[in-house]
């Protein structure tokens, strides 16, 4: 087997291993987190893969979540649109660059609701944009050869059932503001 496939799948289930953790923290900080890591590892995973277009979302995911991060503590104010615009034309201008196939639309499909799953405080409703997320990734990883990144897919859609039952009665979690992430 050739070795560059190897090691794509050993970033892919490094990958998978944070993406599944990530649901199951109750603070949104180390989601966050475990969310970083899992876009580092997987643009690397689907660099090695040749496939671009995953590649692309994963490290502009991973950008787009260290800012939520480092912006996060600033609380109570507007969404800043013209950032939230920039953080989905870039991704968007990466697919039209990056297209070959169909199926190269689907990362961005999943991260239109994973953009979406950050913007919210309350955390089951970030799980279940992060549910239409995975099932959007699955499809792609299929096509591109990703075996890890499926299985992970797999393995974060039962991990994210797992955590809203688990904190479905959570009354920390039951906030409907925005969050401040995206916020001037």
């Amino acid at each position: 087997m050739d070795p560059i496939f190897i090691i794509a799948q050993i970033f892919g289930l490094l990958a998978s291993i944070s993406v599944i953790i990530s649901v199951q923290f109750k603070k949104k900080k180390q989601t966050l987190i475990a969310m970083i890591a899992s876009s580092i590892f997987f643009t690397i995973s689907y660099i090695l893969l040749e496939a671009f277009s995953g590649a692309s979302i994963t490290l502009i995911s991973g950008a787009i979540a260290t800012t939520v991060f480092f912006v996060e503590k600033k609380e109570g104010r507007k969404v800043n649109w013209p950032l939230v615009a920039v953080f989905i034309a870039v991704p968007l201008t990466m697919i039209i660059l990056t297209f070959q196939i169909l199926v190269d639309v689907f990362p961005f499909i999943g991260f239109l609701f994973w953009m979406s799953s950050i913007l919210q405080r309350n955390q089951n409703r970030l799980r279940w944009l992060l549910l239409a997320n995975s099932t959007m990734w699955i499809f792609y990883s299929v096509s591109t050869g990703a075996y890890t990144a499926l299985i992970s897919s797999i393995f974060s859609i039962t991990s994210i059932i797992v955590s809203l039952i688990r904190f479905r009665n959570d009354n920390t979690q039951k906030s409907t503001k925005l969050n401040s992430s995206l916020l001037e």
